[in-house]
């Protein structure tokens, strides 16, 4: 296994990164650290370190490493690798414009167009803005970061599912919040891909409520892959129809975004095309999330 630590700012217990790898090295983060410090720390991990995965629990993991961009190439330097040091914002605005400049299909609307149209309404924000709202005042301020802003959804447990007609106004405007295109398919089948290197899982589910969840999946299949699979033609006896897709979409956002290590959630529509709906460099792994045989194959993208 190669020798790995990982720059820490946790939010809740039971991560992806500890189940796959209990033997990672957590380094924990210090808002408002100079980098020079923030690297020092890395480095006492051991001579032997060979790989840094940043695994900051934040919508804007870049805001929590002075110097962001300097990180990569400072350790490249120093023949380390960086996992994630591409990813700097996960907001879900800013995921659906990356995928329309690349060509992918979007969720994003506008607040002109069919009043009976479904559509979900969601924090803009990360896991509903809940880790940037534990962020103490003083590592706020470290941050830059201003007073804490509710969303729309501040008082709802979850995402809306409502017509157009019934978003409120304001929201459409509103910066800590997105209304998205409700993506539906007659089967409730959904993915999330986990991304570990070259390792590659598709979890397809189906569930029948209107906020679909992996822990609400019925039927839920797991298929183990590699990033090569999704461009040859052995895939197509491996996957089913819309899975292939899924693959693939999940694949180039992986490439474009920079994401070495996190989860891609996906729903499709009627005609099989994939939507990407959120981007997590830091998975939740529950207890239990997914068989022994997914863990090792995941594990083995960290070899």
């Amino acid at each position: 296994m190669t020798r790995m630590a990982a720059l820490h700012w946790p939010v809740w217990e039971h991560y992806l990164i500890t189940a796959l790898a209990p033997e990672v090295v957590l380094v924990p983060v210090i808002p408002g650290e100079p980098l020079d410090a923030t690297i020092g720390r890395l480095l006492q991990v051991g001579r032997q370190l060979q790989r840094v995965l940043v695994h900051i629990d934040s919508s804007t993991p870049s805001d929590f490493i002075q110097s962001f961009d300097e990180l990569g190439p400072r350790f490249e330097h120093l023949g380390i690798e960086v996992w994630n040091g591409a990813i700097r914002d996960i907001r879900k605005r800013t995921i659906q414009s990356a995928l329309a400049e690349i060509g992918l299909p979007t969720t994003l609307l506008t607040a002109d167009g069919p009043p009976e149209q479904r559509v979900i309404v969601k924090t803009n924000l990360n896991s509903r803005g809940i880790p940037e709202w534990e962020v103490s005042d003083e590592h706020r301020s470290l941050l830059g970061w201003g007073p804490r802003a509710e969303s729309p959804l501040h008082e709802h447990d979850g995402y809306l599912v409502m017509t157009r007609a019934e978003v409120p106004a304001a929201w459409w405007d509103d910066p800590q919040a997105i209304v998205e295109r409700y993506v539906d398919n007659p089967y409730g089948v959904f993915y999330r891909v986990y991304v570990v290197g070259e390792q590659i899982v598709v979890c397809e589910g189906r569930a029948k409520t209107s906020v679909r969840r992996m822990r609400d999946a019925s039927d839920r299949y797991d298929f183990l892959l590699d990033r090569d699979s999704a461009y040859g033609d052995s895939v197509q006896h491996i996957l089913r129809t819309p899975a292939t897709e899924v693959l693939k979409s999940a694949v180039v956002c992986a490439e474009v975004y920079g994401l070495d290590f996190g989860s891609i959630d996906l729903v499709v529509n009627e005609h099989g095309i994939p939507y990407i709906v959120d981007i997590n460099s830091t998975p939740f792994w529950g207890d239990p999330e997914g068989p022994d045989s997914m863990v090792r194959h995941l594990a083995q993208g960290f070899r």
